[in-house]
């Protein structure tokens, strides 16, 4: 926003726009009586109306301005989950890297065994040949052996065995053993191999959840937040549009009421002095400028609570009554497209309309509204436009 927008910090953002708009009312109620009145009253309906309307308008902005501080918040976050997600996605390449490498292995282990498994396959086969030679040969394998064995099979498997150990080729037999042994071992490797595969697969299915799971969030915060702005900025336009219709009524009654009232009075100097004075008695404790990042548009002055706060210039009670942060205000028209305001009034003693004179009680001084101790908020505007306060007061 613009400070032009901004009435004072300690303001909410929605009610900034109030003051202006005052002072906007106030040039359509330039101070006169008698010559003019029903364009008067139109010129103030039309102007309450875009008063309204704006007042809307400014409400949207404020909301697309926390929309967009809230974006920028989710940004922030998202950035640190897309860091975290590289992060994922770098162990999810090093886990698919190593699970790939261990499948190798594995398929290395299953090679040996097969060629172990087809070795001893060749042994078994030659030394079954042996054992028929054997067996046609007519030699006899010892009762004893046969009768210790528990099955047909078994004895069969023993006689066939002790024959080889006995009367054939020793060597052979062993051959066979260290076979299977070899077996043995291949196949516990083999088995170890696929039990550290199935655990990397899992760490891998782990990762790429938790990649998953963020990519997920950030999508929906994303999402959220650009739906929000979206729906925001068309409600801005069509605010908007509404607001410059009105504005043309406004410009309109504003010139038709010119017209009857002669065109209103001469602005106001600003060179300070004649027809001027201090609207309170008290210490100044902020005047107009920057103040915390942000444009402050008036004069502060503090004193007791009830002290009396006066008209700086003579002129035309615009408004008076409670305006949201600004709390109980009195505005006055000058002429000239000139007006002041006075805000966080514990009472007022005006109404709209009245003519007032320079040094005229409006009320009390009081902390209605946003404000932080008693004090009265003074503001210059010309044309709408806040002016230092103390360019005018002597």
């Amino acid at each position: 926003m613009t400070s032009e927008r901004k009435i004072f910090t300690s303001s909410t953002s929605g009610l900034r726009l109030g003051w202006r708009l005052v002072a906007l009312a106030a040039l359509v109620l330039i101070a006169s009586t008698g010559v003019g009145a029903s364009s008067s009253s139109a010129a103030s309906a039309d102007e309450r109306r875009l008063q309204q309307a704006r007042a809307k308008l400014d409400a949207v902005r404020d909301k697309i301005e926390s929309a967009r501080d809230k974006r920028q918040e989710r940004e922030a976050a998202l950035a640190q989950a897309e860091a975290r997600v590289a992060e994922v996605l770098e162990a999810v390449r090093a886990a698919q890297t190593a699970v790939r490498r261990q499948q190798e292995r594995v398929q290395q282990a299953r090679q040996r065994y097969q060629r172990l498994q087809a070795q001893a396959e060749s042994h078994q086969q030659a030394m079954a040949r042996r054992a028929a030679e054997l067996y046609r040969q007519g030699t006899q394998v010892p009762m004893s052996a046969v009768l210790a064995s528990d099955s047909v099979d078994e004895a069969m498997n023993r006689s066939t065995y002790i024959e080889f150990v006995q009367r054939a080729d020793r060597a052979g037999f062993e051959e066979v053993e260290a076979d299977q042994t070899r077996l043995d071992a291949q196949q516990e490797v083999l088995q170890q191999e696929e039990a550290v595969l199935e655990r990397r697969l899992a760490q891998k299915e782990e990762i790429l959840a938790q990649a998953r799971e963020l990519r997920d969030e950030r999508a929906l915060r994303l999402a959220d937040v650009e739906k929000k702005l979206d729906e925001l900025q068309a409600h801005e336009s069509h605010l908007e549009s509404e607001s410059r219709q009105l504005a043309a009524m406004a410009r309109r009654a504003n010139e038709q009421h010119a017209h009857h009232t002669g065109g209103g009075a001469s602005q106001p100097s600003s060179s300070g002095g004649a027809g001027w004075q201090w609207p309170a008695r008290g210490a100044v404790t902020s005047t107009y400028g920057m103040r915390w990042g942000r444009m402050h548009e008036g004069l502060d002055v503090a004193a007791a609570h009830g002290a009396p706060v006066v008209a700086a210039r003579a002129g035309t009670v615009s408004d008076a009554g409670r305006v949201g942060g600004y709390g109980n205000m009195v505005v006055i028209a000058h002429g000239g497209g000139v007006a002041t305001a006075y805000a966080h009034l514990s009472s007022i003693t005006v109404s709209p309309g009245q003519s007032v004179g320079a040094g005229q009680r409006l009320g009390g001084m009081g902390c209605t509204g946003s404000c932080t101790g008693t004090h009265v908020h003074f503001e210059v505007r010309v044309n709408g436009a806040p002016r230092n306060p103390q360019s005018y007061l002597p």
